[in-house]
């Protein structure tokens, strides 16, 4: 199974994602067929769970809307390995390459720019590379299919993992705890490890509002 820009029935019939905002607004919201390709490319370079990610995408997509008018204008704004603003010329690379130049020289230096430049290519690459691997697939297939639930309906943002190997895991759930409380978030256990190698997930304070189905 592969999917690529070319496969325009990759919805059939198309998924409908229903909810309330924080004000108890009704919304709803055709997913496309770009949208399914979009969230297939996240699922496949983003950490793990996938699950998780593709939920937490749908969520943020909805608890923000209309921010972003369509689901891949904002997978493609805030999936870091498919966002043209870290490609080489992207801002966002270059402001980084930046922040790496005021740290760093000499050799380190530029061993920290030559993986930076490594990383910007391959998101290129990843952005416009058809998915092949059928597991990202039908992990998207699987919720829009309501064939794998939330594992949180009050998630909205995810990160990779900032543990180190020397961090227990209940070292590693404070540190995630305190990233979220700086920013009016809920770091989230839902049985996944807060160890290295996982993205960590957070909630917004449960609101009796928001609410996101799929139809």
């Amino acid at each position: 199974m592969t999917c690529d820009d070319s496969i325009e029935s990759v919805i059939n019939p198309a998924p409908t994602l229903s909810w309330k905002n924080r004000q108890g607004k009704d919304y709803s919201y055709d997913i496309t067929a770009a949208d399914k390709i979009s969230l297939f490319r996240a699922c496949a370079h983003e950490g793990s769970p996938q699950y998780a990610v593709c939920w937490s995408l749908l969520q943020r997509f909805s608890f923000i809307y209309p921010k972003y008018k369509n689901i891949t204008s904002f997978v493609k704004a805030y999936v870091q390995p498919i966002n043209p603003t870290w490609f080489m010329t992207g801002k966002k690379h270059l402001a980084y390459v930046d922040r790496l130049r005021k740290r760093f020289n000499g050799d380190e230096l530029q061993k920290k720019i030559k993986d930076a430049e490594r990383r910007a290519k391959n998101r290129k690459r990843f952005a416009s590379t058809p998915v092949k691997n059928e597991e990202y697939i039908s992990v998207v297939e699987d919720i829009l299919n309501f064939k794998i639930a939330s594992p949180n309906e009050s998630i909205v943002h995810y990160c990779a993992s900032f543990a180190t190997i020397k961090q227990s895991e209940e070292e590693a759930h404070h540190s995630a705890q305190v990233f979220g409380n700086k920013r009016g978030m809920i770091a989230i256990d839902f049985g996944q490890s807060f160890l290295p190698g996982t993205n960590w997930f957070f909630a917004v304070p449960k609101s009796s509002n928001f609410r996101l189905q799929i139809l």
